[in-house]
């Protein structure tokens, strides 16, 4: 630290040449004579200032360097240095975790992203060392398709990998490019084949999540994936076929959540999959119109559940991928009718029949949730009164409940596109009665159909 620089500086304020009291206390203006008298001794105080600025310049700056030597010596105290290594790993890990699985990853922007570990890296020798000390911190994949070109992204990519050792990987592949009509994965360029082929040497993958921004853009199963390792996967194909035959490889799957673009009639001679450990499962209709609010018309005989059999399913979400006697049949077929718990329905019209056996015929289910795009479970005025009661749909719910006598509760949550809010409010007023039968009803004026780009998994 440079030395207390020696301050020399005369205190001996400029004196003024006559007094000045009763100008300075009143708003009458200068003769000439004043007024040259108090611009030179204007001038006088000014470069006394001047002289002053001059002498204690040096002063501040030993001030300031004295001020860095403090804080950087207080930083050796910092409460941060004395955590152990496994605590400030799990700090990373929360960070790097909360920004991967950002619900909306279009208001994420890099570096914290792109490049969590990375950045944590370079803080200091410490962290540095912290960080490769935990692998679960490199575990955590984010791939952007439109720049894997860019240079050293491969390499990176490749160390990512190794640092995350034996932890089970989780990948993002996104892609926003709009100029291309097929997705690279299935045309792919040879500067992704690195990639591709990185994918295929990965055992320790597990959880996969592909997001294409371009509505003309999919991720095809044809995808070098090694698709029997993956537990959990959020993706998009652009047919339903594709979409079963991915279902097909998908051997260890617990969470799946597959959206398809345009749905076609399947043929029947097709193998029935078993997906055993499979425990939640959304299929849906990605596209929705958004002028008119309304879904996709489900067309017979494309439903992929006509081919599957879950017995341990514990979450079904249909999104104008099947219709009421399809979904009976599959629970019927897959015996989950033990193991459902969470059931979520959204379609063009809703066969209220059908729905109720559905919550009859499970006994451990706690959560139904009905999306109508048609309107069918809006409320009539039956009492003349302009108000609106309670859907018939709902009535003939709570009256089979009555019937039932199981202890537990069943969380209902009704979403109809022709209900406006204070419609929706005064149902809702007419339902509270019914919690006392252990039956919770939610009334919404607003569908929200599955998106695969806002998804995310729960760990």
């Amino acid at each position: 630290m440079t030395p207390l620089p020696s301050f020399a500086f005369s205190d001996d304020q400029p004196l003024p040449p006559v007094s000045f009291a009763h100008l300075l206390r009143s708003n009458t203006p200068p003769h000439a004579a004043e007024a040259s008298l108090m611009s030179s001794y204007v001038d006088e105080l000014e470069s006394h200032l001047a002289s002053l600025d001059k002498a204690i310049s040096p002063l501040l700056l030993y001030r300031e360097e004295l001020q860095r030597t403090i804080e950087a010596h207080k930083a050796t105290l910092s409460p941060i240095r004395r955590l152990p290594p496994e605590i400030l790993g799990l700090i990373f890990w929360e960070v790097v975790r909360a920004a991967y699985f950002f619900k909306d990853i279009s208001e994420v922007f890099p570096p914290i992203t792109l490049h969590g570990p990375w950045l944590l890296a370079r803080v200091c020798r410490r962290w540095y060392e912290v960080t490769l000390a935990t692998p679960s911190l490199w575990s955590m994949i984010f791939l952007d398709l439109d720049r894997v070109g860019d240079k050293g992204a491969v390499p990176l990519l490749e160390l990512q990998v190794l640092r995350s050792q034996d932890v089970p990987l989780t990948w993002k592949i996104f892609r926003e490019d709009k100029t291309e009509v097929s997705h690279p994965a299935l045309d792919p360029r040879p500067r992704e084949q690195a990639c591709q082929d990185l994918f295929s040497e990965t055992p320790q993958l597990r959880s996969l999540q592909a997001i294409a921004w371009s509505p003309d853009s999919y991720v095809h199963p044809r995808f070098t994936l090694p698709w029997h390792q993956l537990t959990r996967l959020v993706l998009i194909s652009e047919f339903n076929t594709e979409t079963l035959a991915l279902l097909g490889e998908l051997s260890s799957i617990i969470e799946c959540k597959l959206g398809c673009a345009h749905t076609l009639p399947l043929s029947r001679d097709r193998d029935t999959i078993r997906l055993l450990h499979l425990r939640s499962l959304t299929l849906y209709v990605e596209e929705t119109d958004d002028e008119t609010e309304t879904a996709p018309i489900y067309i017979k005989q494309s439903s992929v559940l006509d081919f599957l059999e879950t017995p341990c399913l514990e979450s079904l979400t249909i999104h104008s991928t099947a219709d009421e006697e399809v979904i009976l049949d599959f629970i019927t077929r897959s015996t989950c009718i033990n193991t459902l718990r969470s059931f979520r329905f959204l379609a063009n019209s809703i066969n209220h029949d059908l729905v109720l056996q559905l919550a009859k015929n499970l006994p451990h289910l706690t959560f139904l949730d009905i999306g109508d795009f048609a309107g069918s479970l809006e409320a009539d005025d039956d009492d003349g009164d302009g108000e609106s009661t309670i859907p018939a749909f709902v009535q003939a719910l709570s009256n089979q409940w009555s019937k039932i006598g199981q202890e537990r509760s069943l969380h209902v949550r009704i979403a109809d596109s022709h209900i406006d809010a204070e419609s929706a409010r005064e149902i809702a007023r007419r339902l509270e009665p019914l919690r006392a039968k252990s039956l919770l009803v939610d009334v919404l004026w607003w569908l929200s159909p599955p998106r695969i780009v806002i998804s995310d998994f729960e760990y």
